[in-house]
């Protein structure tokens, strides 16, 4: 679809002025410098960094019902991007290795079975039990993890290693 222009010398300067801005542009002399631009945002951020928060707050109490409920939605929807956070921020703060870990890919190697009882685990009551809690610097990643019941799990503590462990 071809655009129409109001006359002949508004297209002269409209077409002049667009193929100029091209030619610099791919000439290399205009254009968005990104490194430049990121360190001003940074800078103002930081500048400015009670008038954000400030707002932030505002903003949370003028929204906070509205907030509440997508934050209750999200995590009933997403049950296990939650637990994942829970166990990297828990293995951030100890500085051990993070690798992702699946609930779903744990119950199918374990075959549904809690490796601490040998009882099948229905899905409401799954807990993944660190063999080597992130406490005493176990890395949190597939082959430190394995399927328990939420009581044998708690029953068990964060300072047992499995050798201490006789359970069944």
């Amino acid at each position: 679809m071809k655009t129409a222009y109001r006359s002949k010398k508004w297209r002269k300067y409209f077409c002049g002025r667009l193929c100029a801005m091209t030619n610099l542009r791919k000439s290399g002399r205009i254009g968005i410098n990104w490194e430049n631009r990121k360190l001003k945002q940074r800078q103002w951020r930081q500048k400015n960094s009670a008038r954000i928060k400030q707002s932030k707050i505002l903003y949370y109490q003028q929204n906070k019902e509205a907030i509440i409920e997508r934050v209750r939605v999200w995590r009933k929807s997403h049950p296990d991007a939650r637990y994942t956070e829970k166990q990297v921020r828990r293995a951030k703060v100890r500085r051990v290795t993070i690798t992702p870990v699946s609930r779903a890919a744990i119950f199918n190697r374990d075959k549904g079975r809690c490796q601490l009882c040998g009882l099948r685990v229905r899905k409401s009551e799954i807990s993944m039990d660190h063999i080597i809690p992130i406490s005493l610097g176990g890395p949190h990643e597939p082959r430190n993890v394995q399927l328990a019941h939420v009581r044998c799990n708690v029953r068990r503590g964060a300072g047992r290693t499995p050798a201490q462990m006789r359970i069944f």
